[in-house]
């Protein structure tokens, strides 16, 4: 998990369906969740309108990130907003 120089215990936690509003359809913000951390993506191209390739924002795509053809080091350039409480 890409974590470096974030203060993980300091963030805030979301539940599953407060992270599903951060959808870029239901609100601006973008956010997607990653082996319990939350990232704002609202500033990336590749999730414009919520969805990325066949992803969906809002969602937390810790198994999808397995398949993709990038690691978790894709989050270093979004910002930690909190984290998933499950």
């Amino acid at each position: 998990m890409h974590t470096e120089g974030i203060d993980v215990e300091a963030l805030p936690f979301y539940t599953p369906a407060e992270l599903a509003e951060r959808n870029g359809s239901t609100r601006p913000e973008i956010w997607t969740a990653y082996q319990g951390i939350i990232y704002d993506v609202t500033t990336s191209k590749l999730f414009a309108g919520g969805k990325h390739f066949r992803h969906a924002a809002g969602l937390d795509l810790t198994e999808h990130l397995e398949k993709a053809p990038h690691t978790d080091r894709v989050f270093k350039n979004f910002p930690a907003v909190g984290r998933l409480k499950i």
